[in-house]
C-alpha cells in the first residue's frame, strides 16, 4: 500500500510528529511525505519506507501513485487540484475556536469566512479523522459531517524507564527541594493562556493562599516577554520560574507535584497525557481536547472554568494526589492501530 500524506511544511511541532509516528509504526506501508522545507525536513532520514518531497503539487503527487492521499493541513488542501483516488484529511485542532475568545467585527468576518472556507474543502475528502470527542462533535454540529476519532497517542517506555526519585531529580535540575512545584509546559503563544494562569497566582497572593507553591514555566515562544512583564506588574515574579525551552520534559514532570495546562483550546494536549503517564495529577481549563483527557484519567484532571483565574486559584488552591488509572487510549501503538484500519477500509 502506498500512502502519500501531505503537511504545510517541515517544521518541528506535533503535526510533523504525528506523521512520523504514523510512517515509523506502519513500516509495511509506503509513505511518500508532501510539504515545503523546513527545521525538521531530515526528521525522516531513518525511516526506508518513507520518500520526502518538498513539493505538494498534483504532479507530484500523482508521480508517486498514492493508494490515498492523507492531508494533515488545510493550505495543501486548498492550494492544489486534488488528485484522484481516496482521500483522508486529519483535523489537528479546530482553529475555528480562536474566534471565540476574540471580540469585534473583524473577528466575527473572520470566523465566518475561515467556517465557510472548511466547510468548501471538507467537501473534497472522503473521510475526516478527528483527535477529541469534542472536535468531533464541533465537525458534526457546525459542518454536518462525521467523523472517525483517534486520539493521539505517545510512547510510555520513555518516561515509565525514568528511575530517578522526585528529590534526585529536584537536586539535579536545580529546582527547590521544599517548594511544591507546579509545572506548565506549553509554548507562549495566546491559546496557550498563560495569562489566566499568571492572575491566578496573583489572586493567591493577595487570598493568602499561594503558601510554598513555586510555579515554573518551560517553553518559549512570542509571548515569553510579555507574560514576564505582566508577573512583574502584579508582583508575582518570585513566585514563577521561567526555564525557556527545555529537552528533559520528562525528568522536569516526574520532579514536580502539579501539571498546570491553562490554554483556552487544545486539538488533544500530549502535554497533559504525558504528565499523567509520569505520575502526577493536573489541573486544566475546561475546554475543547482537555475535557477528552480529563475523561479517561480518572479524577485526576481537576477542571477550572476557562479563562476564569478567580476559579484557577480556587483550584490550585486545594491538594491533590495521584490516582492509578488506565491510559492505554492514549498509547501510541493504539493510534498507530486505529489508523491503519481507517486507512485499510474501502
Amino acid at each position: 500500500m502506498r500512502v502519500a500524506l501531505l503537511t504545510d511544511k517541515f517544521s518541528t511541532g506535533g503535526g510533523l510528529e504525528h506523521i512520523y509516528q504514523l510512517c515509523a509504526g506502519m513500516p509495511d506501508i509506503q509513505f511518500g511525505v508532501f510539504g515545503k522545507p523546513g527545521d525538521a525536513q531530515g526528521k525522516f532520514a531513518n525511516l526506508e519506507n518513507v520518500k520526502v518531497f518538498f513539493s505538494s503539487d498534483k504532479a507530484t503527487i500523482e508521480a508517486f501513485e498514492p493508494d490515498l492521499v492523507h492531508y494533515h493541513h488545510l493550505k495543501p488542501l486548498f492550494s492544489l487540484s486534488v488528485p484522484a483516488g481516496r482521500k483522508l484529511f486529519t483535523v489537528h485542532g479546530v482553529h475555528l475556536h480562536r474566534y471565540e475568545f476574540q471580540s469585534g467585527i473583524r473577528s466575527l468576518l473572520g470566523y465566518f469566512a475561515r467556517l465557510t472556507l472548511e466547510k468548501i474543502l471538507y467537501r473534497r475528502v472522503d473521510h475526516i479523522i478527528t483527535v477529541s470527542n469534542e472536535d468531533a462533535d464541533y465537525i458534526r454540529d457546525r459542518h454536518g459531517y462525521d467523523s472517525t476519532t483517534i486520539y493521539n497517542g505517545i510512547d510510555f517506555e520513555p518516561i515509565q524507564k525514568l528511575k530517578m526519585s522526585k528529590l534526585e531529580l529536584r537536586t539535579d535540575l536545580g529546582l527547590p527541594i521544599n517548594k511544591n512545584i507546579y509545572l506548565t509546559v506549553a509554548r507562549f503563544d495566546f491559546p496557550k493562556g498563560h495569562e489566566t494562569l499568571v492572575r491566578a497566582i496573583a489572586v493567591m497572593k493577595r487570598d493568602g493562599t499561594i503558601g510554598s507553591r513555586q510555579f515554573i514555566f518551560a517553553g518559549d515562544g512570542q509571548l515569553m516577554s510579555a507574560i514576564k512583564v505582566l508577573a512583574d506588574d502584579l508582583l508575582v515574579g518570585e513566585y514563577i520560574q521561567f526555564l525557556g525551552t527545555r529537552s528533559d520534559i520528562y525528568r522536569l514532570m516526574r520532579a514536580s507535584d502539579v501539571f498546570v495546562l491553562p490554554s483556552l483550546w487544545e486539538g488533544l494536549p500530549i502535554t497533559l497525557i504525558e504528565a499523567l503517564v509520569t505520575g502526577i495529577p493536573a489541573v486544566a481549563s475546561r475546554t475543547y481536547g482537555i475535557t477528552t483527557v480529563a475523561s479517561e484519567a480518572n479524577e485526576n484532571v481537576t477542571l477550572f472554568e476557562n479563562r476564569d483565574h478567580e476559579d484557577l486559584a480556587r483550584v490550585l488552591a486545594s491538594n491533590r494526589s495521584y490516582i492509578d488509572c488506565n491510559l492505554d487510549k492514549f498509547r501510541l501503538q493504539s493510534m498507530i492501530d486505529a489508523t491503519r484500519k481507517v486507512y485499510l477500509e474501502n
